[in-house]
């Protein structure tokens, strides 16, 4: 049977308590009465994650697989949820007796919808992960799929040994790291930490960074688009292609087909392109 459980604070410490989850016929469902300011933690085996924010006081997670009713999921897979002050934390892990190609073939699809001032913690060992519309930090960690985030506020942790890491609009520092595909990020309000063994870089910098970046690959080019006014100490070096920049540079030392390295109007926080399987080129936007 499907465990739920639920934590409580009363007087300082955790009570443990049930609760009454809903089952559909090809869904499992729980919902939160929750406010700003939480985190959601999910901890999940061969599952594709979908997390939205919006303007609500609720938390809802819909927990699916194909066309299979909640027992059939509740078979092969362990479910609990808890929480504790405002943090709600859902764990999903296979059961001992997991087999069949047919469920193996098929991994669960978990939604949910929360405030958009909620942080989250995501981890899946199997599947793709797509967050939205939330303004708090995200942690973002898959061991086999994608990463892909539409726009957050907070800081962006994203890391993925088997897939793409797309953002269309990240409004703080993002760290990414990917050992299998390309790192892609539309427009970028903050400072950087890009690698890949994978596959290209490709950053728009939309304002003035405050703090040191580096993007770095050994299996593909390095792209960074910026205003033209940006400031910044450019620090950028290729062994498998050409460096190059679309804004004047105050070199320092001397320059060569494969380094670039000085100041960019007047100098500024560092930008450090790497590659060693492409070029690397700072463009205007």
């Amino acid at each position: 049977m499907l465990s739920l459980t639920h934590y409580g604070a009363r007087s300082a410490l955790a009570t443990l308590f049930a609760l009454s989850g809903t089952a559909t016929a090809s869904a499992i469902e729980e919902t939160f009465e929750v406010s700003s300011g939480g985190k959601l933690v999910v901890e999940a085996q061969s599952a594709k994650l979908d997390v939205q924010g919006s303007d609500t006081d609720q938390l809802q997670v819909m927990i699916s697989r194909g066309s299979d009713d909640a027992s059939e999921i509740e078979d092969d897979y362990t479910i609990e949820f808890s929480r504790q002050g405002g943090e709600v934390k859902l764990v999903v892990e296979r059961r001992n007796n997991f087999s069949g190609w047919w469920t193996r073939s098929r991994s669960l699809h978990i939604e949910v919808s929360l405030p958009d001032e909620f942080d989250v913690d995501l981890q899946t060992s199997g599947g793709s992960i797509d967050l939205d519309g939330t303004s708090g930090n995200a942690d973002l960690k898959t061991s086999g799929g994608t990463i892909r985030i539409g726009h957050v506020g907070g800081e962006i942790r994203a890391r993925t040994s088997g897939g793409n890491i797309s953002i269309d609009r990240a409004g703080s520092t993002v760290s990414a790291h990917t050992s299998g595909g390309r790192i892609e990020i539309d427009e970028l309000h903050g400072a950087i930490d890009a690698q890949t063994s994978g596959g290209s870089i490709r950053v728009g910098i939309a304002g003035q960074p405050t703090a040191d970046s580096t993007l770095k690959t050994s299996g593909g080019s390095v792209t960074v688009f910026v205003e033209p006014t940006i400031a910044v100490a450019l620090d950028a070096r290729t062994s498998g292609g050409r460096a190059s920049s679309e804004l004047p540079i105050t070199v320092l030392g001397s320059a060569s087909k494969d380094r670039l390295e000085g100041d960019i109007n007047g100098g500024g926080p560092l930008l450090k392109l790497r590659s060693s399987g492409g070029s690397v080129s700072l463009r205007t936007l």
